[in-house]
């Protein structure tokens, strides 16, 4: 992949680097690596892939500013420049108790690349079907985001749940069966399922159906289709 062909598309990571991809239905986001010291001449393999919904958006950044509310960092992953603003939240103890991980999250190192492809759009330049590049010159995460997040729009996911359950509990009422069961699918973008979520969620259904229908919870991820 020649840098001079896709000059339009590509960007190198520095300090205080930020990129933002807007994506669209039938994008991918892929990632590379290289060895160049144990392995030069080798061809870069691929790591991981992302099959991306549409109104997702990528972050990629080595920048604390830029992270999506979700997202921090944990002591052990600072270094350099993030060392000072690491330092102060170490002392008041305001830090993740482990690092945060997901599907939607990659941690690339220096000498990756991640690669977005997908069908051409309206002011976004493309090569090929090359809509960006990000050559790792230093580490940064990759973070896949969507609107419709129940981690990032909490009041908008329970509200279009709570819609969803009152139609399945009609449904379920129309039996007289002394047994019912809804059974709640749970897609989740941020590849994460906090529990007082899934507590709410069954609330609403013995709220809801006066305590005469059982849930269960369903979770995956639709954020990533590898």
């Amino acid at each position: 992949m020649g840098s001079d062909r896709y000059a339009t598309v590509l960007a190198r990571t520095g300090k205080d680097f930020t990129a933002r991809w807007a994506c669209q239905q039938g994008d991918y986001l892929l990632w590379f690596r290289r060895d160049p010291f144990n392995d030069p001449r080798g061809e870069a393999q691929a790591l991981d892939a992302w099959s991306i919904p549409d109104e997702a958006s990528v972050t990629i950044t080595n920048r604390w500013q830029d992270f999506p509310p979700w997202f921090d960092l944990h002591p052990s992953e600072v270094c350099n420049s993030l060392m000072g603003w690491m330092r102060s939240r170490v002392e008041a103890r305001d830090y993740p108790e482990e690092p945060v991980d997901g599907p939607n999250i990659w941690r690339a190192k220096g000498g990756d690349r991640i690669v977005w492809v997908g069908p051409p759009r309206v002011g976004q330049a493309i090569v090929g079907s090359v809509l960006g590049i990000v050559d790792c010159h230093s580490a940064v995460v990759v973070l896949g985001d969507h609107p419709d997040g129940p981690f990032t729009k909490r009041e908008a996911f329970l509200r279009n749940a709570t819609e969803k359950i009152v139609k399945g509990i009609k449904q379920l009422l129309r039996y007289d069966d002394g047994f019912r069961i809804l059974a709640i699918n749970v897609q989740s973008p941020d590849g994460i399922f906090i529990n007082d979520i899934g507590i709410d969620l069954q609330q609403i259904v013995r709220n809801e159906s006066g305590g005469s229908v059982d849930c269960i919870l369903l979770h995956h991820h639709h954020f990533l289709e590898v």
